[in-house]
């Protein structure tokens, strides 16, 4: 083969080398040829095995190539396993918040539940205090037709007498000679057989109830008249034979009270809240919790007396005791806002879900106001203080009202909601709250949740000023 490619090398060659001249000998020109040949083949040798012993460009090129390819195979292997690697790290993150998320979720269910439970077990004590209540009602209602009964045969007995006076009266003026007796209707003839000792048992029982509902309507005719102080009076004085005559009592003096309550709004004179104040003492003697929780609203605002928040406490908790919702929410305010007592707002949480039980819809602003400040030692909750202050605005209590708007507004536990938040503004600012009025001015000022009204603004603010002084 090497033979082959140097006969194809001379015959390309030889065509190029110089022509010799003419007067050259063939001899000598024959063994220039040879030698320049024998030179040629050495070269081409030397070639040969300088080609033998190095690798052609091409050969290099390939060999480059090839290690670049699997260079780049290698560094793609690397790529696809960072990119795995960060693949598995952000599968392994979001597998951590989604496990984190229903941690989060299970705990809020549990919480939920554990709630639902607790409102269940307070709807049940509700119901149960409601049975109880509709117990006492009837029984009261049982009470009061048996006294109305009572009183009814009371004025017929007292007809019956004025005939009969009327009757002598007449039979005097016709003067009859003949001593005529009119005699009252006769009982059984089972009555005339009885003992005379236990017959006059019996009729000084009957008397002496006949004289208690006689003095109870006299009184109950008094406050219904206006002279309410005076018929309050006269319910004191009486004396109860029976736990049915104790309660219509009460029942009456409780009536009595609440229209005491209208004088102390009206600012009596001095001797006037003096005389009140003592009249409530001795009701409140006598185990009326109407009489304690308004002794102690004068105690604790120093009508008629002397301030005193201590005695005022002791009111209302002592009224408390009987079951008396107002009186348990009093008692609640005094321990929350420390009146009269160590502030203990833990306590006072008891008191106002006792009152919100027995439907005193103030106690449900009140728990709204300690669980959206978390002033029970607990983190604030803004979802029960929602619920709560959304049960009070429900039953038209101002200031739980307000709470919900200002809620809404800074968006505490729900969505940021400004116009409903002003809404809720103008419905408490209308029912006379002071705040709510300040709030739906500074709304109207500033076109939060509403247009701006800078007029409207300041006849609110006026309003509001006007409510303060």
């Amino acid at each position: 083969m090497t033979k082959t490619w140097l006969a194809v090398f001379l015959s390309c060659l030889v065509p190029c080398l110089p022509v010799l001249g003419e007067n050259v000998p063939i001899s000598e020109q024959l063994a220039k040829e040879e030698g320049y040949l024998q030179e040629l083949e050495k070269r081409a040798e030397e070639s040969m095995q300088l080609i033998a012993q190095d690798e052609s460009p091409h050969s290099k090129l390939a060999a480059f190539s090839s290690e670049m390819t699997n260079q780049s195979q290698e560094l793609k292997a690397i790529k696809n396993f960072e990119l795995l690697s960060k693949a598995i790290t952000e599968k392994k993150k979001e597998l951590a918040e989604n496990q984190r998320i229903s941690s989060n979720l299970r705990s809020v269910a549990e919480g939920k539940l554990e709630e639902s439970d607790k409102r269940l077990e307070q709807l049940k004590q509700r119901a149960s205090t409601l049975q109880k209540r509709l117990d006492q009602m009837e029984q009261s209602a049982d009470q009061w037709a048996a006294g109305y009964s009572q009183m009814r045969q009371i004025d017929e007995k007292e007809a019956l007498e004025q005939l009969h006076q009327s009757i002598q009266l007449e039979l005097k003026d016709i003067g009859s000679k003949k001593s005529i007796s009119i005699t009252q209707p006769a009982s059984s003839a089972s009555s005339k057989q009885m003992p005379a000792s236990r017959q006059e048992l019996e009729v000084s029982n009957s008397s002496e109830k006949n004289s208690f509902y006689k003095s109870l309507k006299e009184a109950s005719q008094m406050i219904a008249s206006g002279s309410t102080l005076n018929g309050l009076k006269a319910l004191i004085n009486l004396n109860p034979a029976s736990s049915a005559e104790q309660g219509m009592l009460m029942e009456e003096v409780g009536a009595a009270v609440s229209k005491l309550s209208v004088a102390l709004k009206e600012r009596e004179s001095k001797s006037q809240m003096f005389e009140i104040a003592s009249t409530l003492d001795r009701a409140s003697k006598l185990g009326s919790a109407d009489a304690m929780i308004l002794l102690g609203l004068m105690c604790a605002n120093g009508d008629g007396m002397t301030k005193d928040l201590n005695s005022a406490y002791e009111l209302f908790k002592s009224a408390a005791a009987s079951g008396h919702a107002d009186a348990l929410y009093y008692q609640g305010e005094c321990l929350f806002l420390g009146k009269g007592v160590e502030s203990n707002c833990n306590e006072a949480v008891k008191c106002f879900e006792r009152a919100l039980q027995l439907d005193c819809w103030r106690a449900a602003d009140q728990l709204g106001v300690i669980y959206r400040k978390g002033l029970t030692g607990a983190p604030p909750n803004y979802d029960v203080a929602l619920r709560y202050f959304t049960t009070a605005a429900d039953h038209n209590i101002a200031s739980a009202t307000f709470n919900l708007g200002v809620m809404m507004i800074n968006g505490e536990g729900v969505a940021k909601n400004p116009s409903y938040g002003a809404q809720l503004f103008k419905r408490a600012a209308a029912a006379g709250w002071q705040p709510a009025m300040e709030g739906y001015a500074k709304c109207l000022l500033h076109g939060i949740g509403i247009p701006r009204n800078s007029r409207e603004a300041a006849h609110w603010m006026s309003l509001a000023k006007r409510k303060l002084n």
